[in-house]
């Protein structure tokens, strides 16, 4: 008798059907208090909420630009073979993209899969853009919900026109709405999720918090490590009390009965069908995850666009005028502050945490930020400037970003050569640097099958760092190349960020490999501030042929469908940049 993990995983379609459906039925049910809710917006909001989104389609369509560069790698490719329907059963025929025909949870999610492959019946096949052109669209409804919940939050439109201001120059929100990864469709449900908490938690219906619930288990059927939303709604919702107009309905047990039903439910059908989906990236025990955050949580470039000095003020000072100027602000603002917080520290424990996987939780400094248009509107003199001034800091940085990854969209090898500066340096030949006098860290696999290379992971445990320090006499060199420069859905640059903060690296030149032109960084010093003569530490990392695939099925070699050489996001690693920190 199968189990019943073994039962809904095999039935992923079937699943994710009763998924969507019930988001759909609460919806329809609680349709008159979304109705009530939205007639409370003023017509001009309304206008400037869809002005953004169609801004927003805009910069994903064409600023970046999608429809021009776009290419399908990793994962994303075989999110495409869903779109096309290429994959073939035994005799030659089409099949459906459900697990049973061999699409593995670690790879894809069946949420997204089986969407693509519903787009795909409806548009035809035969052309990828049309992916594109959804997941623009899903972008654009991220605005308009984001913008809608600074509203009801702060009680002011002006609010809600920063929010979704904020949110059409936001580069990553920008970037991952011109792919098909599974990130700008989890990030529409978890910003619907949040808009139907508020305002469940303001008119005490317990069919919209059912209706919330309902689009977190969408979130989580669609990226597992984001259902760190449902404790971070609940510190957000707590500091909504009733000076703010929490409804009192939110005291009985009928609030709250239909939503916990949902969210137990619909986590276990996830949960228990996902497999390896919801294994979490990090070191095995407690204190190994405790280890990653503290490797990572203290890197603020990976919540940009706050990640300078003026930009991180912003939602600071956005904290601020929701205490002082707001109905039960104060309480208010410490639950917004708590659920980027604990949002963020939760999913540092992840080894591989990126701008994408961060996404979620910076939302929390979005609406804090747009809480600035308020003192611009109705304050007078020195407060109403610096407020103008720091979210106008805020919007003309993040529009440098937009640009930044727009100059950078799917760059080619010839592009990135003749751009880097690093390339006007010192070319050393490539014999040298493969001679294996150094420890390499890349995603080249010629090297690794050479035990003369790693990925960044090869570095992030202390103990396997200072192995292979020592073991190459101090030498430890990052080939730097396009995949690390360069913005496209592999998206490595996330692991360039942490190299960079992590070590202490010097430029030595440049090379030409027979995979193209890299620049080659040096590292100078011990790794971890770990030196010769101290022991190393405990390590759960085994040098090359000691490791046994089976240990761990996410190290296994990729088979069928899922064998992109080189190009699987969660897996290929990437080099350095030691010369541009923006990244």
């Amino acid at each position: 008798m199968p189990s019943p993990g073994n039962w809904l995983h095999a039935h992923d379609g079937l699943v994710t059907l009763i998924q969507v459906a019930l988001l759909g039925v609460f919806l329809a049910a609680s349709r008159r208090r979304l109705v009530d809710a939205f007639r409370e917006l003023d017509p001009r909001l309304c206008w400037f909420l869809a002005a953004s989104a169609l801004a927003a389609a805009s910069v994903s369509a064409f600023w970046l630009p999608a429809f021009g560069g776009f290419q399908a790698l990793g994962h994303e490719a075989s999110y495409l073979e869903c779109f096309t329907s290429t994959t073939m059963d035994g005799s030659g025929k089409p099949v459906s993209p459900a697990n049973s025909h061999g699409w593995e949870a670690f790879v894809t999610y069946p949420l997204v899969r089986w969407t693509y492959w519903l787009v795909g019946a409806v548009t035809g096949r035969a052309d990828p853009a049309w992916l594109l052109a959804f997941n623009i669209l899903v972008r654009a409804l991220s605005v308009v919900w984001i913008g809608w919940l600074a509203t009801v939050l702060s009680g002011r439109r002006e609010a809600g026109a920063a929010a979704a201001l904020i949110m059409v120059l936001h580069p990553w929100q920008a970037f991952w709405g011109a792919a098909i990864y599974n990130v700008a469709i989890p990030y529409m449900l978890a910003s619907l999720a949040l808009l139907l908490a508020v305002l469940a938690w303001r008119s005490g219906s317990g069919l919209l918090l059912a209706a919330a619930a309902s689009a977190g288990v969408l979130v989580m059927a669609s990226r597992v490590e984001w259902m760190i939303l449902a404790p971070t709604v609940l510190v957000l919702l707590a500091g909504l009390g009733p000076a703010w107009g929490r409804s009192e309905q939110v005291r009985t047990l009928r609030f709250w009965l239909p939503a916990a039903a949902i969210a137990v439910l619909g986590a276990a059908s996830v949960l228990l069908a996902g497999g390896q989906l919801t294994e979490q990236g990090g070191y095995h025990g407690i204190g190994g995850y405790f280890e990653t955050v503290s490797r990572q949580a203290w890197i603020i470039d990976l919540i940009e666009p706050f990640h300078q000095p003026w930009t991180l003020v912003a939602p600071l000072a956005g904290l601020a005028v929701m205490t002082r100027m707001l109905p039960g602000g104060g309480r208010a603002a410490a639950g917004l502050f708590g659920f980027f917080l604990l949002g963020f520290l939760g999913l540092t424990t992840f080894n591989d945490f990126s701008y994408r996987h961060g996404l979620l939780p910076v939302t929390g400094l979005v609406l804090l930020a747009s809480l600035l248009a308020v003192p611009i509107a109705e304050g007078r003199g020195a407060v109403r400037i610096v407020a103008g001034l720091l979210l106008g800091l805020l919007v003309v940085s993040s529009g440098l970003g937009v640009e930044r990854v727009a100059a950078r969209y799917y760059l080619s090898q010839d592009d990135f050569f003749a751009q880097h500066a690093g390339f006007q340096g010192k070319e050393l030949q490539a014999a040298e640097v493969e001679s294996g006098d150094c420890f390499l860290i890349t995603d080249n696999e010629r090297h690794w099958q050479m035990e003369i290379a790693g990925s960044h992971f090869n570095l992030m445990d202390p103990g396997e760092a200072v192995t292979h320090w020592r073991r190459f006499d101090g030498c430890v060199r990052w080939l730097f190349d396009n995949a690390g420069y360069r913005y496209d859905g592999l998206a490595v640059m996330s692991r360039v960020t942490k190299l960079e903060h992590w070590f202490d690296w010097q430029y030595e030149g440049w090379t030409r490999l027979q995979e193209g032109e890299v620049l080659i960084y040096r590292m100078q010093k011990p790794p971890w501030g770990i030196a010769d003569d101290e022991p190393i530490p405990a390590t759960e990392f085994r040098l090359p042929g000691q490791h046994d695939p089976e240990d761990d099925p996410e190290d296994a070699p990729e088979d069928g469908l899922e064998d992109v050489p080189e190009e699987d996001p969660e897996q290929a690693v990437s080099p350095p940049t030691g010369v541009d920190s923006a990244q």
